[in-house]
């Protein structure tokens, strides 16, 4: 155990173990530990009696004044093996050097620091070993001071920087030495994080030689983002912002009619860096930017009424003052700070809205009245013919706009404001189209790919058989079980689907023939095809057309026949292709039949939709993309595969009854044609 004995002669008994006493001579702290010795006293009398002695001298090397004493340990007596220990001095006896300061001691007199006050010094002998140890220790004197410039946890480098300097004179700091992001070096604290105790390049004395470490400090930069109208009138725009603050970017900050801002973007075409306005951000970059705003069309409604008691809009009047610009907030809703709509006594949020500024407010029922959003700038098709249950024995003659004009028949190009047959349309306004009807004889018609069977002359006697179609089991022949095992292959089979028609063109048999021929065989035979008839006007069946009998000849003006269609098992529900809008994360919509549904997903924006916890994750998504859930092909503006940038698990379907839809990131105007079925 480490003994402390006085600054004498120590007897220390070893208890008889070793035979007797071990006489100790020191002059300071005693420490035995690491003495070592046989267990037993018969082991110890086999060694030599030795001597053994650790000496420390001081030297002044230069200075003035009296060095420590020197100090000394002996040991006399047998042991096997011995460790003395001795403990630096400090400068007791205060040596002085002009112009210096005392730093510690060296082994050498030109040494650097071996020992400073307050260390140990070892001297250690083997069983054959003996004699004297003697270590001299020479002051070191030091004229000059040590500064280290220490990088903080925020600074971009990890390198320390010294200099040295000489002591009693003046001399000048560092000026910036480190950097970080968004933020300048403006002087030197003593702590890190601490308060600004130096300027940068300060001139500064010292009279020691401690080691000084300085920390740096910041001070936040301040940036300029500049914003452009990008084609739309206005000046530039220029918002100033600390590094790190945040931005929130203008959704009306330019006027350009017919148009709203999407986006702003790091590049005037639209490639760079997406900046969605409303939206928070923390400005991280560490420079200024321009930013341009980046044009989208106004959605404009047009609403088609068809004719059915039930298929009305509701013209309502409009309480306030329609000077006043209307515009679309995030989800699409057109709405004004100056204007309130009044509609029934019924709430706003319920209906959708066209707006004819100054003129009338359409109040349209989702439900009952249909409709289709055109986008402004951007060319558009009419709707196909309707089939309003009490029309169908009529036939359509085309559309009539809220001014009166004729307008163009189903499936032609549309202008909703100037009407003409020039072929590049523009839309500038929402508008009523209204049907127009002519009484017909009371057969059914079949639409398939892009034609109409009445338009060919083709007309349907009765409605066909309902066929449903077969689905798919395997039966498994099980040794030791009765009865097969049933095994579901999770689909239905195709059916056929058999229309007995009459044909007449006014011309005769042979013209008739020829445009029942046009009209089935002028698609390819390798895709389906949308066939639709008016016995069931709401749904419809991808079909391809696979045979027909002989066309009787009636009396060389006419002809009849059966014609068939190879169909897949699902009749679409024809409100399946209607979009339904997906304004609010956790928004539920209803499957209203017993089938799963495979939607189309249209959105904007990077980030993750779930539908009923199936994750769909994408990224570079600039212009949009489209997400087929049956087939899992994903689409961006022109065509384009997107593929790359999605992740989709399996599966994404809306089950019978309640879906939730959830998003998060930038995603935004999300878009879901549902594709509900039934058999």
């Amino acid at each position: 155990m480490p003994i402390r004995p006085t600054p004498d002669r120590v007897i220390l008994n070893d208890g008889g173990g070793y035979g007797g006493g071990t006489e100790w001579k020191s002059d300071g702290y005693e420490d035995n530990t690491g003495k070592t010795a046989a267990s037993d006293s018969g082991a110890k009398n086999n060694y030599t009696t030795k001597t053994c002695k650790l000496v420390i001298t001081y030297n002044k090397n230069g200075g003035t004044g009296n060095p420590p004493p020197q100090q000394s340990r002996i040991y006399s007596g047998k042991l096997q093996a011995v460790t003395m220990k001795e403990t630096v001095k400090d400068n007791i006896n205060g040596m002085t050097k002009t112009g210096s300061h005392f730093l510690g001691w060296a082994t050498s007199a030109s040494g650097e620091v071996a020992y400073n006050p307050g260390d140990v010094i070892t001297g250690s002998w083997t069983a054959s070993q003996s004699g004297t140890k003697t270590y001299t220790l020479y002051a070191v004197w030091t004229d000059t001071n040590t500064i280290e410039y220490r990088p903080d946890d925020n600074s971009n480098e990890t390198q320390k920087k010294y200099s040295k300097n000489p002591l009693n004179t003046a001399v000048n700091l560092k000026g910036k030495t480190f950097t970080r992001d968004g933020y300048t070096q403006t002087g030197w604290a003593t702590s890190k994080n601490g308060p600004k105790v130096y300027n940068l390049g300060q001139s500064v004395t010292f009279t020691t030689d401690d080691l000084v470490i300085l920390y740096p400090v910041w001070t936040v930069n301040t940036y300029t983002v500049t914003l452009k109208p990008n084609g739309a009138s206005g000046s530039d725009i220029t918002i100033q912002l600390d590094y790190g603050s945040e931005l929130v970017l203008p959704l009306t900050a330019y006027e350009k009619y017919g148009y709203h801002i999407r986006e702003w973007n790091d590049e005037k075409n639209g490639t760079g860096a997406t900046w969605i306005p409303g939206q928070e951000y923390a400005y991280t970059r560490p420079e200024d930017s321009t930013l341009y705003a980046i044009w989208e069309g106004n959605d404009y409604y047009v609403i088609y009424e068809t004719g059915s008691s039930a298929n009305h809009p509701v013209i309502d009047t409009v309480v306030g003052d329609l000077s006043s610009d209307w515009q679309l907030d995030a989800n699409d809703n057109l709405y004004s700070d100056n204007v309130h709509l009044i509609a029934e006594g019924q709430p706003y949020e319920n209906y959708l809205y066209g707006v004819h500024p100054g003129e009338l407010v359409f109040r349209i029922d989702e439900e009952n009245v249909p409709y289709s959003i055109a986008k402004y700038g951007s060319p558009f098709y009419t709707e196909r013919r309707p089939y309003p249950k009490d029309k169908m024995y009529n036939s359509f003659d085309g559309w009539i706009a809220d001014d009166g004009s004729v307008l163009v028949k189903s499936d032609e190009k549309f202008d909703a404001y100037t009407y003409t047959s020039d072929p590049i349309w523009r839309l500038t306004r929402d508008v009523i189209l209204r049907s127009k009807w002519n009484a017909f004889y009371q057969f059914g018609k079949i639409f398939y790919g892009n034609g109409y069977s009445d338009e060919y002359g083709i007309y349907v006697e009765e409605p066909p058989s309902y066929a449903w179609p077969e689905h798919s089991v395997t039966h498994q022949k099980v040794n030791g079980k009765n009865g097969d095992v049933l095994i579901d292959l999770n689909r239905y089979e195709n059916v056929k689907k058999t229309y007995k028609i009459s044909a007449y063109d006014g011309v005769d048999f042979y013209s008739a023939a020829r445009k029942v021929s046009e009209w089935l065989h002028r698609h390819y035979s390798d895709q389906y095809l949308r066939l639709e008839d008016s016995y069931e006007p709401d749904i419809y069946m991808l079909a391809i057309y696979e045979e027909a009998n002989e066309l009787e000849n009636i009396f060389a003006k006419a002809g009849r026949s059966e014609i068939s269609f190879n169909c897949k098992p699902q009749k679409f529900l024809i409100s399946g292709d209607k979009e339904i809008k997906v304004a609010n994360s956790g928004q539920i919509i209803t499957n209203p039949t017993y089938y799963p549904a495979h939607p189309i997903i249209k959105f904007y924006g990077d980030g993750t939709i779930t539908v009923n916890g199936s994750e769909i994750v994408c990224y570079h998504n600039y212009n949009g993309i489209t997400f087929d859930s049956e087939t899992y092909d994903s689409l961006g503006e022109g065509g384009y595969n997107m593929n790359p940038y999605m992740v989709a698990e399996d599966p994404v379907v809306l089950y019978p009854g309640e879906n939730i839809i959830t998003f998060e990131g930038n995603i935004y105007g999300i878009r879901i044609v549902p594709r509900w079925w039934r058999l």
